[in-house]
């Protein structure tokens, strides 16, 4: 994933990761979430935003993100 500015992300798609539907989904509807996990805390990071498929030689998604919510502890379950 790379990092383009403070509110705008870019992730590759790669061949053969079954992503299409997904991308497919993108063409109609742009919004979209992402939900990252810190397992060892329980903590999470929601962002939420809009998605734009790149299409192009090398295929990719860029995610304007709109909101952000981070909660500490959000979930008991943790990984050792």
């Amino acid at each position: 994933m790379d990092v383009l500015s403070s509110t705008l992300l870019r992730w590759p798609d790669y061949a053969g990761n079954a992503m299409l539907t997904t991308l497919g989904n993108l063409q109609e509807d742009t919004s979209a979430g992402l939900l990252f996990v810190d397992w060892s805390t329980g903590s999470t990071l929601q962002l939420t935003g809009d998605a734009v498929v790149v299409w192009g030689t090398e295929r990719s998604v860029e995610f304007a993100v709109r909101d952000v919510v981070e909660i500490d502890g959000a979930s008991p379950l943790t990984w050792a």
